[in-house]
């Protein structure tokens, strides 16, 4: 994937998890899984497994996005790197 795909998609994501919407719907899935898990008897272990595993996807959905924001940071960092060190060559070699 090319260096602007990956700022891209990175801003994509950031765009996605700073809405109201998703911010919303994302607590309320957490916050209704923890009810369940909360309202589930401990001798059920096969409905904790699977209320566990709800809450394990909702946190994979959050932690990709995430991810795509991190690589993105990290992809302009070093574009704004390369593009100092250019400049600074511009500038020594036109001096």
């Amino acid at each position: 994937m090319s260096r602007e795909e990956v700022i891209r998609r990175a801003d994509d994501a950031a765009r996605v998890l700073n809405e109201k919407v998703v911010v919303d719907a994302l607590m309320s899935i957490k916050q209704e899984i923890i009810d369940q898990w909360e309202a589930t008897p401990a001798r059920d272990t096969e409905g904790r497994e699977w209320i566990w595993r709800h809450y394990k996807v909702a946190q994979k959905f959050e932690g990709i996005l995430r991810g795509c924001i991190e690589a993105g940071k990290m992809e302009k960092a070093l574009l704004q790197r390369e593009t100092g060190w250019k400049d600074k060559l511009k500038a020594v070699v036109n001096y």
